[in-house]
């Protein structure tokens, strides 16, 4: 087998991934995640009293935004990504220690070089950690491509792709999460 696109090695090989905290001094917790060439930038708020207090509950709610480029309003990919990440992190987040709050996560990407979704999640997590915000688990990613083979019926899966891997012909992305610490609520 040759290497890939950018140069690793194998299909198993991630990219060098590196994390830094509190990047931000206006947010209650924040973390750049970078993956290779992909780097995202995620600033949790709150836990905060809600603007509009018919949305109070008596669990936090957690609130998803993600900003790409100049754009004022996200795209349907990333509602779409937002609603992913708002289940997970519902799921992960001890939303009954913050009654009548929500908690806010906003995300800026950065660049934008494949496995987008699982450097979102990590970066939410870490920022999450970085405020103090109460978690069940530490819910994890991988993000892999499965390439079916043209010529063959065989298939290839690579993990943690770039984005010229994931924009190939013949192939689908699959985000994996692990919750195996999810506790029985």
């Amino acid at each position: 087998m040759g290497r890939r696109v950018d140069g690793r090695a194998n299909e198993g090989t991630l990219r060098p991934l590196s994390c830094e905290l509190s990047t931000l001094y206006n947010a209650d917790g924040s973390a750049l995640w970078k993956s290779g060439s992909t780097h995202v930038l995620a600033a949790v708020h709150g836990p905060l009293a809600p603007l509009n207090m018919t949305k109070e509950e008596d669990k936090a709610i957690v609130s998803i935004v993600i900003k790409s480029g100049q754009q004022e309003k996200m795209s349907a990919q990333e509602y779409e990504w937002a609603e992913f990440l708002g289940n997970v992190l519902t799921a992960c987040i001890d939303r009954n220690r913050y009654p009548r709050s929500v908690v806010e996560v906003v995300f800026q990407i950065i660049q934008a070089d494949g496995s987008l979704l699982s450097a979102l999640l990590h970066a939410a997590v870490a920022a999450l950690m970085d405020a103090g915000v109460e978690l069940f688990y530490l819910p994890v990613a991988t993000t892999c491509l499965v390439h079916d083979h043209a010529d063959s019926k065989s298939s290839s899966i690579f993990l943690d792709p770039s984005r010229a891997e994931e924009e190939e012909p013949h192939t689908s992305i699959l985000v994996l999460v692990n919750e195996n610490n999810r506790p029985d609520r």
